[in-house]
């Protein structure tokens, strides 16, 4: 809350420094103290929220008695648009880390790095071959080689799906930041829904 007198308005708790005999409990004075002494309380005009534009501290407005402090709105400069991008581009980076988080717990990084030769390992038993490696993996769970193989060529292609669409979701909205010219077109751009989080 702010308070203003003889045109001039500070922090509700400045009313203690002007004014250090009144007495009353706590930080901010009770109105009636604040009028005795020819105060009176700043009221807030609600914020503008025209699409591309910034709003800034206006002048004081009195309408019926009442002060109220304004707002006023601008277009954005050249540099305030640029950081407006590299906000959201940084915003989508992060929300892409976000979104891959589950995919890439559910196959760990030790078990991706061996993907390559798994799913070559796979594909030469798909084909009618025999392969040490997939023997080697079958053993622990009984499974036959072939069994082995279409596992790990099944959950290798799961993983590539759920990449890809997150990885898509991260260039489209790229795409979409780099493409938008106005404060407007980069204020109207959801990160967060394009990676289909809340």
């Amino acid at each position: 809350m702010r308070i203003i007198k003889d045109g001039l308005h500070y922090p509700a708790e400045a009313f203690r420094s002007f004014h250090p005999n009144v007495a009353f409990v706590g930080d901010v004075p009770p109105v009636a103290a604040l009028e005795a002494h020819g105060w009176k309380i700043l009221r807030d005009d609600p914020i503008p929220e025209t699409p591309g534009k910034i709003a800034e501290r206006g002048p004081v407005e009195w309408r019926a008695g009442v002060p109220y402090w304004t707002w006023v709105e601008r277009d954005p400069t050249p540099e305030e648009v640029a950081q407006k991008r590299e906000q959201l581009q940084r915003k989508a980076r992060n929300a892409y880390s976000e979104a891959m988080r589950p995919i890439s717990a559910a196959y760990p990084p030790e078990e991706r790095e061996g993907w390559a030769e798994q799913v070559a390992a796979a594909q030469e038993v798909v084909t009618g071959g025999q392969n040490d490696l997939i023997d080697a993996l079958r053993h622990p769970t009984g499974e036959t080689a072939l069994e082995m193989a279409q596992r790990i060529i099944a959950k290798r292609a799961e993983y590539l799906v759920s990449y890809g669409q997150v990885t898509a979701a991260r260039r489209g909205v790229e795409a979409q930041i780099e493409a938008a010219n106005t404060l407007a077109d980069l204020e109207a751009i959801d990160v967060r829904a394009a990676f289909g989080l809340g």
